[in-house]
């Protein structure tokens, strides 16, 4: 076991905050404790730089690449917005943190930081459920009501539906003052939007069935079964996205409504809890950019493009590569290496397509193909067709001209 200093009296306006600290934290830490602390903060130092980089990424992509405006890869973007913050904010704060508590030293000495990570780790995970709410609702309009969501759903509108997200989380901690009415409000706002998540994707799940069975007894038009595929392709990443989350959020909350409401707790676990509980929802961040790259072929490509600086064609053929299986890559390359030998066959071929066209006979299969054959059959076609126009001249009547007389109409003298 290793002591470490317990905290004196707290500065007058860090009371509320440094209250979780002082009273749970126990005297002596246990032996493990310190290798977690440890194993923590590696993993942390590692995908923080890997949050900042893929974040930012999917915004510039969705930002910069027009057929990436879609309506839920822009929630995506808003999302990864959030995301981006944590990596910038809460992981660098929630690093050092980890490191001061290894060396030992007292929780009032670094007061500040504590409350800046507090307010941090509120509105910034609090911002990415919020955005999770958003996206599985458009994804349930999209479902529920396909034929008007383009019209209900807009860009200006999801903008704004982002903007009050991030107004409400940003309020969270002026209006609560008190850290235990902090996290029961947090508690609080996670369990009811996950809650709606999950109302959401059953709605939407229900939804989905039903218009299978439609698709399998052909019930519905070819235009409307290709846009529920494409929708529904859209619903599997959101919905591995929100498994994610719940996996990643719902450890770390269960911790705090423990560490809140129940006073019986061995002390090894309050400070297990209390440095480690944050890490998995921390983690989370890098998660959805790398679940976006796996599951979405649009977000390779364009992320191929951005850090390459390589042309879409090129992209592409990079990514089939990359993620694509050995039988689609070799038709890819076989399609590549007909297309040049039919390039390399019009090269060598003087004739081109329009002389294909004009000339049938020269081109027919069988005949003898040289230079002088050639000129002389195109002198016979234009010969021909003179000839044939010259007729058609000819054999045209011309209509007589009359002379319009008040009693009657009278073919004009020529």
């Amino acid at each position: 076991m290793k002591p470490i200093s317990s905290s004196g009296e707290a500065e007058n306006g860090c009371k509320n905050t440094l209250r979780l600290f002082s009273e749970f934290p126990p005297q002596f830490f246990p032996d493990d404790f310190y290798g977690l602390l440890v194993a923590a903060a590696v993993l942390e130092l590692v995908a923080c730089p890997l949050t900042i980089l893929l974040n930012a990424l999917v915004i510039v992509a969705v930002k910069t690449k027009r057929r990436l405006q879609a309506h839920p890869n822009i929630m995506l973007a808003c999302l990864a917005f959030s995301d981006l913050m944590v990596g910038l904010v809460v992981q660098p704060i929630h690093i050092t943190m980890t490191i001061v508590v290894m060396q030992g030293q007292r929780f009032d000495e670094f007061c500040e930081l504590q409350l800046t990570f507090i307010i941090s780790f509120v509105i910034f995970c609090v911002a990415s459920i919020f955005h999770l709410v958003l996206v599985s609702g458009e994804r349930y309009f999209a479902i529920r009501h396909s034929f008007s969501h383009d019209t209900f759903i807009t860009k200006a509108r999801l903008i704004a539906a982002s903007t009050i997200a991030w107004i409400s989380t940003t309020a969270l901690p002026i209006i609560f003052q008190e850290l235990s009415h902090k996290i029961i409000a947090v508690v609080v706002l996670v369990i009811t939007s996950l809650s709606l998540i999950l109302w959401f994707q059953v709605a939407v799940y229900k939804v989905v069935r039903r218009h299978e069975k439609q698709i399998l007894s052909h019930q519905v038009s070819l235009e409307a079964r290709a846009k529920f595929e494409k929708e529904k392709k859209a619903l599997k990443l959101t919905t591995v996205i929100l498994i994610a989350v719940i996996l990643c959020y719902f450890p770390s909350f269960i911790c705090r409504i423990v560490l809140l409401f129940c006073e019986n707790i061995s002390p090894s676990f309050k400070a297990v809890a209390l440095f480690l509980a944050p890490v998995p929802v921390i983690l989370n961040s890098v998660l959805d950019p790398v679940i976006y790259t796996v599951r979405n072929r649009q977000f390779r490509v364009a992320f191929i493009e951005l850090l390459f600086r390589k042309t879409f064609p090129e992209a592409e053929q990079f990514e089939r590569k990359l993620f694509g299986s050995p039988e689609s890559v070799a038709r890819v390359e076989a399609g590549q290496e007909g297309g040049r030998r039919e390039r390399n066959a019009e090269r060598r071929n003087p004739i081109n397509a329009n002389d294909q066209e004009n000339d049938p006979d020269v081109l027919a299969p069988g005949s003898n193909f040289d230079g002088n054959n050639i000129d002389t059959a195109k002198n016979e076609n234009f010969a021909l067709n003179t000839l044939n126009n010259n007729t058609a001249r000819k054999t045209t009547k011309e209509e007589p001209q009359y002379r319009v007389d008040p009693e009657k109409l009278e073919p004009a003298e020529t």
